[in-house]
């Protein structure tokens, strides 16, 4: 029996996207509970909602905001994203782009804000939502991310 905080899916036969960049540097690192999310889902994405100044999350049933968790966001996470060419947005910053976490392989990778809501979309066999999230800063997709060598 799977525990309370175990992720719910656990089929490895979901491909992730060429859109997406693995941040290695947190392979193995359980990010999601320090970014506010109380869920189960395998895959959630996180975002930085410049509005509200919090971190939002999104597992493609439910979405939320991780209140009081943007620090962790913005100081550990954005400057590591950062050396990818990705913008998770801050202080006079905009957000283009999103992380998404694989809870079940922890790991965690950034891409731009549709990518990320198009793979939600596609592994819960959903189409896209017909309006924007109220978090997002009106952000459009973020430029293509460089390897890191």
């Amino acid at each position: 029996m799977a525990g309370q905080n175990e992720p719910s899916q656990r089929h490895d036969d979901i491909s992730i996207p060429p859109e997406f960049t693995e941040l290695i540097e947190l392979r193995s690192t359980a990010i999601a509970r320090k970014l506010g999310y109380p869920g189960r889902a395998r895959f959630v994405i996180f975002g930085y909602a410049e509005r509200g100044g919090e971190v939002f999350w999104k597992d493609g049933q439910t979405s939320g905001f991780g209140l009081g968790h943007w620090q962790f966001l913005l100081e550990k996470i954005e400057p590591l994203a950062s050396r990818y060419g990705a913008e998770l947005g801050g202080e006079g910053k905009t957000a283009t782009h999103v992380l998404v976490v694989d809870r079940v392989r922890r790991l965690t990778y950034v891409t731009c804000r549709d990518c990320a809501a198009s793979f939600l979309a596609r592994i819960h066999g959903r189409p896209l939502p017909a309006r924007k999230c109220l978090c997002d800063s009106g952000a459009q997709a973020g430029p293509a991310l460089r390897e890191r060598g």
